[in-house]
C-alpha cells in the first residue's frame, strides 16, 4: 500500500499518518517480530512531505484504533483520507479523494467519499452516489464524522423506528441490519 500511495503525484505534498496498533495480550514471538518489522517500515518511510507514526503500546483493536485515529485527524485537519495497510490503490487515488473532499466539502448530504466499489458488469459513471460506503479507501470531513454512530444497537433502533432497514441495506441486496 505504501508503494502504491507513494506513486500518487500528490504524495510528496501529503502528510502521512500511520497508526500501528500494539500486540494482543499473549502474542507469540513471531507476531511481536512482525509488529516490530512493520513499525520499522513505517518509521523509515520518506516519500511523503511528512510522516507521523503513532505506535500503541497495547492492542486497541481495529474498530477503536480506526475511530480514534479518524477522530484525531478530523479534529486536527477538518478531513481525513483513510487506508488500511493491505489494499492496492490507483496512482490517481489521492487526486480523486482530494478533489472530492473539496467538491463536496459543504454538501451535508455527502458524508464520505469511497475510493472502491464492488466489481460490476454494468457500466457505471465516473462518480455516483449511494447510501453506503466501503472501508477500502475512503475519506470524510469533521462535519460528517461528528454524526458517526459507534453504538450498533442504537443505530439498529434508529433504523427500525424510522422503517429504513431496506434503504440502509441497499434495497435488500446486503443484509447489514441482520449481520
Amino acid at each position: 500500500m505504501l508503494d502504491n500511495l507513494a506513486a500518487n503525484a500528490e504524495a510528496e505534498k501529503s502528510t502521512l499518518h500511520i497508526y500501528c496498533d500494539g500486540a494482543k495480550p499473549g502474542a507469540n514471538s513471531d507476531t511481536l517480530y512482525k509488529i516490530n518489522e512493520t513499525r520499522l517500515i513505517a518509521n523509515s518511510e520518506t516519500r511523503f512531505k511528512d510522516v507521523k507514526v503513532v505506535e500503541q503500546s497495547e492492542n486497541k483493536g481495529l474498530s477503536k484504533s480506526v475511530i480514534e485515529g479518524v477522530t484525531q485527524i478530523c479534529n486536527q485537519y477538518g478531513s481525513v483520507i483513510v487506508l488500511e495497510d493491505d489494499i492496492i490503490i490507483s496512482p490517481y487515488f489521492l487526486k480523486y479523494m482530494n478533489e472530492a473532499l473539496q467538491k463536496y466539502k459543504e454538501i451535508d448530504e455527502v458524508g464520505c467519499i469511497s475510493g472502491y466499489w464492488y466489481p460490476t458488469k454494468k457500466q457505471l459513471p465516473e462518480t455516483f452516489f449511494l447510501k453506503s460506503q466501503s472501508c477500502w479507501g475512503w475519506a470524510t470531513w469533521l462535519r460528517a464524522w461528528q454524526n458517526f454512530e459507534t453504538d450498533g444497537t442504537r443505530l439498529l433502533k434508529v433504523l427500525n423506528e424510522n422503517n429504513i432497514n431496506k434503504q440502509f441495506d441497499l434495497d435488500g441486496s446486503i443484509q447489514y441490519p441482520n449481520a
